[in-house]
């Protein structure tokens, strides 16, 4: 059964009920017709206010997913934008990571141990040296030396160039007051004078030379054969000189295991500094290197978190795309049902007529039941006046029985009653 075939049925009953005696064919129609009109109209609003209603909601979730294609746009450009930092970074951070392998792999130029074992063993051999100079220097026969004699016509000799270089570098007193008797009394002759040559010859450092006073050492030893080929000299005080000689080179060789101690300490010094830079370089290179990894790892961990705004995005975009496309099925289903609304022509064309058909035919069994309930109240009546007939006769034939048997009864005791009857006039 059909929607507007129970509207009909109900339209019907309502019309019994407001006319239940005259239910007449126009009144019913245009009572029908007007509860359809009125019933029309509220569907025809109510899809109106639904089709209104879904337009707002395909304009308020187009609002929102333009939003979310807007967001998911930007999202997806910090998302660009934190690839190209990790990118350059990282770079960054192999080039510190290189240097940092190109610093470890330094190989220094001298071992540092092998260093200090050099200057502590120049310093042991200077020590032994200056022991050796000292020894020296006390084993010079001073009364030796006492016998050598200059002469004016020597003054061109180069024995004199020992004794000069004895007052420049070992007394520190200019060339020029230079003057053999003069010297030999003043160091030679003098007991302190002799005891005080000993003690500066055997304790003065070629290091604490000034530059004249090394090359006029130098030019001494350069000389040497010459003066000890001088004719001026006995073997008692060649073999003097010779003394003084071998200090003048012991002197040297303690120069030269200063310089060889100086230019290692230099080295040392060098090799630390190259090993502190070194050491510098790489811890800078390793902060430098933690700094890049923890942006590279901050970057990875905001980089998750736009990813996963964007991942929700992309799906919110998707759910509300799909809600639009539902809206619109129904937006389409409103627009057909306003094409499929005409009740009236309908309900005109197809149960007016039945409407108008089922009230004559109501109506025509309205008087047969009418006619049908006088029938049966006569039929009731003939009835019962059968049974009433029926029930006099009977009371006739009862009677002459009963006097048949009062006769053969003995006297009946007359009892008064509350009434002021007898009891026997009860019966009748």
């Amino acid at each position: 059964m059909s929607k507007l075939d129970n509207l009909k049925n109900l339209q019907i009953q309502q019309l019994k009920e407001v006319n239940p005696e005259h239910m007449d064919q126009a009144a019913a129609v245009k009572f029908t017709s007007n509860r359809l009109n009125a019933l029309e109209k509220f569907v025809r609003d109510s899809l109106h206010q639904d089709k209104e209603y879904f337009a707002g909601e395909r304009s308020t979730l187009q609002n929102i997913i333009d939003t979310l294609t807007t967001e998911s746009n930007r999202l997806q450009q910090h998302l660009q934008v934190n690839r190209e930092q990790k990118q350059s970074i990282e770079a960054e951070l192999k080039i510190s990571h290189d240097e940092i392998t190109k610093l470890q792999a330094i190989v220094p130029q001298h071992d540092e141990k092998e260093l200090q074992n050099k200057i502590q063993v120049a310093k042991k051999e200077i020590m032994s040296i200056n022991k050796m100079r000292q020894d020296d220097a006390n084993s010079l026969n001073i009364n030796d030396l006492k016998q050598l004699n200059i002469k004016n016509k020597d003054k061109e000799s180069p024995v004199n160039e020992l004794w000069i270089w004895t007052l420049v570098v070992i007394y520190k007193e200019p060339a020029s007051s230079y003057y053999w008797n003069n010297f030999k009394e003043q160091v030679f002759e003098k007991p302190e004078g002799s005891q005080d040559f000993k003690e500066r010859l055997g304790r003065v450092k070629a290091v604490d030379m000034k530059k004249d006073e090394f090359e006029r050492t130098q030019n001494l030893l350069k000389q040497k054969e010459q003066i000890i080929a001088s004719n001026i000299l006995t073997p008692p005080i060649l073999a003097q000189i010779n003394i003084i000689f071998k200090i003048v080179d012991l002197m040297i060789q303690v120069e030269k295991k200063s310089k060889e101690i100086h230019e290692n300490e230099k080295l040392l010094q060098k090799l630390a500094l190259d090993k502190q830079q070194i050491q510098s370089d790489t811890n800078k290179n390793q902060d430098k290197a933690k700094i890049l990894q923890d942006r590279i790892n901050f970057l990875d961990t905001i980089h998750k978190g736009y990813q996963f705004m964007h991942d929700a995005m992309i799906k919110k975009i998707h759910s509300y795309q799909q809600a639009q496309i539902l809206n619109d099925k129904f937006t389409e289903q409103i627009e057909s049902s306003f094409s499929n609304l005409d009740f009236s022509k309908s309900y005109n064309q197809q149960y007016v007529p039945q409407i108008v058909q089922t009230i004559q035919h109501e109506n025509i069994d309205v008087q047969e039941n009418q006619q049908q309930e006088i029938k049966q109240v006569v039929v009731e009546e003939e009835q019962q006046q059968i049974q009433e007939q029926q029930k006099v006769i009977e009371v006739k034939q009862t009677l002459p029985e009963q006097q048949i048997d009062l006769q053969q009864q003995p006297p009946t005791e007359i009892v008064q009653t509350k009434t002021g009857g007898c009891e026997a006039c009860n019966v009748f």
